[in-house]
């Protein structure tokens, strides 16, 4: 398996995921997703979006009779050093977990790939004021800008 995957494969992946979703539920599910500068050179941990994205229609948004929203925002842009940089966040109006899903083995799997594996790399998941839950997600350049993981991450 590959240590990194360019991020507009990974964003395709979970565009798909969120289709067959949108198929599932209907009207229950509404779905708002913008992604602002070019995902172009940037580079992600494969499978780190749609698990959370999974989670979050799941257990928060399908746990409500009325199902609910779910908000994307991804931005790309040049770090203070000149480097590529992303930041991405998923909000949902659903039933906000409890404190031992937020430290679940596959958010904190997440977390240790994006950490390790990325320059500035994170990702935090709280319970939304107002509501639901939201989870934020930063990257960077590789770490070990190898050529193995370059070749990874563009092939």
């Amino acid at each position: 398996m590959k240590h990194l995957v360019d991020f507009q494969d990974e964003w395709d992946f979970a565009r798909n995921y969120l289709d067959t979703q949108q198929l599932r539920f209907g009207d229950r599910l509404r779905i708002d997703l913008r992604m602002s500068g070019s995902p172009q050179g940037h580079c992600i941990p494969p499978l780190t979006l749609q698990p959370v994205l999974e989670n979050a229609i799941e257990h928060g948004l399908m746990s409500r009779p009325g199902g609910g929203r779910l908000l994307v925002r991804v931005r790309f842009h040049l770090g203070p050093d000149g480097g590529p940089r992303w930041w991405m966040v998923v909000r949902d109006s659903g039933v906000a977990p409890d404190q031992k899903t937020y430290a679940g083995e596959t958010l904190g799997n997440i977390r240790l790939r994006l950490e390790r594996l990325l320059r500035g790399g994170g990702f935090w998941v709280r319970p939304a004021s107002g509501g639901g839950t939201v989870a934020v997600f930063t990257g960077g350049p590789p770490l070990e800008a190898g050529p193995d993981l370059i070749r990874d991450c563009l092939s």
